[in-house]
C-alpha cells in the first residue's frame, strides 16, 4: 500500500485523472485500429504519466520526474515497459510538439516516426481529459478521432463510477500491473480514495 500511495499524489493529476486518460487512450487505440503491444504500451503510460507530479502547476519536467520514480521501482518488474518508447512518450508529453518532436531522435528508437505519432496520440488522450475544468481547446487536438471522442470525455468526467466498474477497467488492464499482488494493492487505494474523497472516478 505505501508503495502505490508514493506513486499517486492527490489533486487534478492523481489516481482519477489516470483512470480517465487509461479510458481515452483505449478508445483512441480502438479507433485508431492499433495492435495490441502499441495499446499496451499507451495504457501503460496513461497510468504513469503524471506519477512525477509534485504540484498541479505547468510543469515541464514532471514527465521526466515519472521516468525517475519508475526507474526507482524497476518499473513494477515490468522489463517489456522499460524502454526507450515508454520514455520518449511520458517525458515528451508535457513539452511543446515541436520540442517533443525533435527529441525523439535522442532515443534509442528504432522508427521515429511511429514514437511521435504514439506520442501526439497520448497527448490527445491526455487534452481530452481537460474537460473536468472547462479548458479543453479542441484546435489543438491533433487527430480527427479526437475529436469524435469530446463528449465522451465529458461523460468520464460527469458520471459516477462503480467500484465494481472501475475493478473491471483495471483488471481488463492486468498487464500494466504486472504481479497480482500490484494489482491488488492499486485497487485497495482507488478504494480509498473514492470512500474518502466520495468523488466520482
Amino acid at each position: 500500500m505505501q508503495l502505490i500511495k508514493t506513486l499517486f499524489r492527490d489533486g487534478i493529476h492523481g489516481i482519477e485523472h489516470a483512470y480517465r486518460v487509461l479510458m481515452l487512450v483505449q478508445k483512441i487505440a480502438e479507433l485508431e485500429q492499433l495492435d495490441k503491444a502499441t495499446r499496451e504500451v499507451l495504457e501503460f503510460c496513461a497510468v504513469f504519466h503524471d506519477i512525477g507530479r509534485t504540484n498541479d502547476n505547468i510543469d515541464d519536467l514532471h514527465g521526466a520526474k515519472s521516468i525517475i520514480k519508475l526507474k526507482r521501482i524497476n518499473f513494477l518488474n515490468l522489463k517489456r515497459f522499460n524502454n526507450d518508447l515508454i520514455k520518449y512518450i511520458i517525458e515528451n508529453h508535457c513539452i511543446s510538439d515541436n520540442k517533443a518532436h525533435q527529441n525523439a531522435s535522442n532515443y534509442n528508437i528504432n522508427d521515429h516516426q511511429k514514437a511521435v505519432y504514439l506520442l501526439d496520440l497520448f497527448k490527445d488522450a491526455d487534452n481530452l481529459d481537460r474537460v473536468r475544468f472547462n479548458d479543453l481547446n479542441t484546435n489543438f487536438l491533433r487527430f480527427e478521432n479526437s475529436y469524435t471522442l469530446v463528449s465522451y470525455a465529458k461523460s468520464l468526467c460527469n458520471s459516477n463510477f462503480s467500484l465494481e466498474n472501475i475493478e473491471k477497467q483495471f483488471k481488463k488492464s492486468y498487464p500494466l500491473l504486472g504481479m497480482m499482488y500490484q494489482y491488488v494493492l492499486f485497487i485497495s487505494f482507488v478504494k480509498n480514495q473514492f470512500v474518502r474523497s466520495k468523488l466520482p472516478l
